[in-house]
């Protein structure tokens, strides 16, 4: 009797340390971040059709389901600001109407006349049958600074908590600063209360909206991840204790694709993992989609969490005329150079070679027309259209996108990512000079007929005697500066005088990373002469 209780002890070890050892997967390979503002930023079918905020939420949510999407995680107010009956900040629109002197806007109206967004989500990802996903912004700033409708009243109420308390310091800084245990506890309200009541099928914490989290002078890495790690853990906690029919809430997070950021800003991934609270990252860029990535890093730090390569619908976008310029308000009035067919194809290849378990798209509706002053929203000015949505359910079908011509990019951001660790463009050269590049490719599966590789500068600029090397193969230049694809959106893509092109042999190109060495070999003989490459691309074509 007492072997078979041994036994009996042993036996039930072994299924709960399989049970924890097993990799944690979602039951969808394609999510689509919703941020809500789309529906009344941008152009689209419904517009004109006078459909109040809940409508539009459900129209749109209808569309998405039809590409082969299946899960949504829906971004609502920005983190901050109830689109729900809230019980816990149940006065924001009264508040808000005194404090601007505004009327509500069209989510605030629907909420007054007793509307309820996140009601309505959950509703219609149940009618498609999609997984729905609340997914909360942990620190999102816009409107920060201004008497805007996306300022909580908790906010303005703690203006003493900022980490930098001036008029409008980059993103990032202008938020409240979570060293202070009330700042935490807001959020994890807005995560009880959608657990508790609303059948949501999990939470996604958006960590990339914005951070640092911390004043880093005041604080010490130690403390930042000791922080973050017991918010996490609170948010599984929550999500387990309010949970529907034995069935697990998934936990997911939006997180930087910089190794390197991670330590500073408190970030322990790994340590996520490694409790079992983490159910999927998505690995995100930000805004900026970037090919290049750390996934075999991420898979090793953790293991078990399913790893999502998020997309976003432009690869490059300029600086803002208004930004940062007392008295402008132009709100999103840059440029972008969009995401193509090709760029959308080529980037899913990478992301699935490289071992990930999922694509994710955000933002990707803002390559529709724009309905604000400045004429667009996000390069609007250059005829912007659908998404291709047409391509979003082959982004999963990973032998047909092997098959697929491939257009790869190094690209540049106007801030030049956050803190400087996310993009390498742009770098200057002067005579003689040269700089050298990674790039991650994944060739075709079938035979590559052409390779080309492009570069543009930041200004027109002339002639110049420029060297390229792909993996120490010399490259010929070419007189071919268009497009290396058809850009059906055409956002800033600059003058062709500020392109040269070179003719790639395709057997030069790795699986893997491939070296690139860029040297101005024969420039103007003048000490004040630099030119600024903030554009790199290459393309394979397969026909």
């Amino acid at each position: 009797m007492k072997k078979k209780t041994i036994l009996l002890i042993l036996l039930a070890i072994g299924c709960v340390w399989f049970a924890a050892a097993e990799k944690r997967t979602v039951p969808f390979k394609m999510l689509f971040n919703h941020d809500g503002t789309y529906l009344h930023t941008c152009v689209h079918e419904w517009t004109d059709q006078k459909l109040n905020a809940g409508e539009q939420l459900k129209a749109s949510v209808r569309e998405i389901a039809a590409t082969g999407v299946e899960a949504v995680a829906l971004s609502a107010g920005n983190g901050e600001i109830p689109w729900w009956q809230s019980k816990f900040y149940p006065d924001h629109w009264e508040w808000n109407a005194q404090y601007t002197g505004r009327k509500p806007d069209a989510y605030g109206r629907y909420v007054m006349d007793g509307g309820d967004m996140v009601q309505d989500f959950v509703d219609v990802c149940r009618e498609q049958g999609l997984t729905a996903i609340m997914s909360l912004r942990l620190k999102d700033e816009h409107g920060v600074g201004e008497k805007s409708v996306w300022v909580s009243k908790f906010f303005i109420e703690n203006q003493h908590l900022r980490i930098d308390d001036r008029h409008a310091p980059i993103f990032g800084y202008r938020g409240l600063d979570w060293m202070y245990p009330r700042v935490v506890a807001q959020k994890l309200n807005y995560v009880r209360e959608w657990c508790e009541n609303y059948d949501i099928d999990g939470i996604e914490l958006d960590f990339m909206r914005f951070f640092p989290f911390f004043n880093e002078e005041m604080t010490s890495d130690a403390q930042r991840r000791r922080i973050l790690d017991q918010f996490v853990e609170d948010v599984r906690k929550i999500l387990d204790k309010t949970a529907r029919d034995g069935k697990r809430r998934y936990l997911g997070v939006r997180v930087p694709n910089r190794l390197s950021m991670y330590k500073r800003f408190g970030f322990d991934l790994g340590y996520w993992d490694q409790q079992g609270w983490t159910d999927y990252a998505v690995i995100s860029p930000s805004y900026c989609s970037q090919v290049e990535n750390e996934l075999a890093k991420f898979r090793a730090w953790a293991p078990d969490t399913s790893l999502i390569f998020e997309m976003t619908h432009c690869v490059t976008r300029s600086t803002s005329l208004s930004w940062g310029r007392p008295g402008l308000t132009g709100g999103d009035d840059y440029q972008v150079r969009f995401m193509t067919p090709e760029r959308l194809t080529t980037m899913a290849n990478v992301a699935w070679e490289r071992g990930c378990d999922g694509v994710s798209l955000f933002n990707i509706m803002y390559c529709r027309p724009g309905k604000r002053k400045y004429g667009q929203v996000h390069g609007g000015n250059y005829n912007p259209g659908d998404p291709a949505m047409d391509l979003f359910p082959k982004l999963t079908d990973k032998e047909w996108l092997a098959k697929q011509p491939q257009h790869y990019w190094i690209n540049w951001w106007w801030k030049s990512g956050y803190f400087g660790d996310q993009f390498v463009l742009p770098v200057t050269f002067v005579n003689l000079s040269e700089h050298t590049f990674d790039l991650d490719m994944s060739p075709p599966s079938v035979p590559v007929k052409r390779a080309v590789l492009r570069m543009q500068m930041v200004e027109r600029t002339p002639k110049l005697g420029w060297e390229v090397f792909v993996n120490d193969v010399k490259l010929t230049p070419i007189d071919e500066r268009d497009e290396l694809f058809s850009d059906p959106y055409g956002g800033f893509t600059g003058h062709i005088d500020q392109y040269c092109a070179f003719e790639l042999p395709p057997s030069a190109v790795i699986d893997g990373q491939n070296k690139i060495r860029v040297r101005l070999a024969d420039g103007p003989l003048n000490d004040q002469f630099s030119a600024d490459l903030m554009h790199l691309e290459v393309a394979l074509y397969t026909d």
